[in-house]
């Protein structure tokens, strides 16, 4: 989760929100993560979560391969979109385990 929300506050102009999210459904938490900035480059949007792949001058291109693997090693997804009203919006969805 620090991978994304660390981007969201690197990419989203001062002043701005981003909002955080927490739902329950069914067997599985849903994780949102949505910010203000001016989103993600249509062209890389599909790209996003593969290594070195970052599209950015700086950085290596990492965080966001890791939070995927992160994620899917708990056995949930993730993925990413941009808002039409601006900025972009990951989803992780994790499953809830029960101790029954």
């Amino acid at each position: 989760m620090s991978n994304i929300l660390d981007n969201a506050i690197r990419h989203t102009p001062e002043q701005t929100r981003i909002d955080l999210r927490l739902k329950v459904i069914g067997n599985s938490a849903w994780i949102e993560i949505a910010d203000t900035g001016r989103g993600i480059p249509s062209d890389l949007l599909e790209h996003i979560f593969e290594r070195f792949h970052s599209g950015q001058q700086q950085g290596t291109g990492l965080g966001l391969a890791i939070a995927r693997a992160i994620v899917e090693a708990h056995g949930g997804t993730i993925m990413a979109f941009n808002q039409p009203r601006g900025g972009a919006c990951f989803i992780v969805e994790l499953p809830l385990y029960s101790e029954e």
